[in-house]
């Protein structure tokens, strides 16, 4: 009943639990909490440093949400990141390379879809829904070589309302500049060129196709 009691263990108490006042308890050095057998426990590894072993899984389970304040790294080549009760969407490593994304399903006409969405509560004219840039921002050389490179954006004609979604398609590419619109594909399939006041209607009976 006294702050800072230390309860020790072992024949040259090793191993110490002490009251930290007000906190809670402390256990020494890197000393385990093990459970189960020693394959399972958890560990101040090194200083700032917690480590959380499970055998084989560790389960956690939060009846709303696990929140991690900082980084999230899965430290090996080929980790999956599964999503789904049946982990029917997962997101591997390709190693040195990039990211595979894939669905289980394997009927007919089931394909992988990655959807873009906006919060916007309001969407008006010139609104971008969603954008996808290109760069290589660790380029050796400088100025225009870091800058992004090209980019594909969806981009709202209008104020949207329950009978109107008119959308275009731009599609950005960089020469000595951040890039820059060079075409455009519209909500009723017409094609625009950059810096030209005419649009190129894609419907094949208007192009001999």
């Amino acid at each position: 009943d006294s702050d800072s009691a230390v309860l020790g263990f072992g024949a040259d108490n090793d191993t110490t639990l002490t009251h930290t006042d007000g906190t809670g308890l402390t256990l020494n050095s890197t000393n385990k909490l093990t459970f189960g057998d020693a394959a399972s426990f958890i560990q101040q590894s090194s200083d700032g440093v917690l480590r959380i072993d499970g055998e084989a899984t560790i389960d956690l389970n939060a009846s709303t949400a696990v929140t991690i304040s900082n980084d999230l790294k899965l430290d090996s080549d080929d980790a999956v990141l599964s999503f789904g009760s049946d982990s029917d969407i997962t997101i591997t490593h390709d190693p040195d390379d990039g990211l595979k994304f894939k669905s289980i399903a394997t009927g007919d006409d089931n394909p992988f879809v990655l959807t873009l969405e906006t919060g916007e509560l309001n969407i008006e004219a010139n609104d971008k829904l969603g954008v996808i840039n290109f760069q290589a921002p660790n380029e050796q050389e400088t100025g225009d070589a870091q800058k992004v490179a090209a980019g594909i954006e969806a981009v709202s004609e209008g104020d949207f309302s329950s009978t109107s979604n008119a959308t275009s398609l731009v599609f950005k590419t960089g020469a000595s500049e951040d890039a820059a619109e060079k075409l455009r594909v519209d909500s009723i399939g017409q094609v625009m060129l950059s810096g030209s006041t005419t649009a190129f209607d894609t419907t094949p009976s208007k192009n001999g196709l």
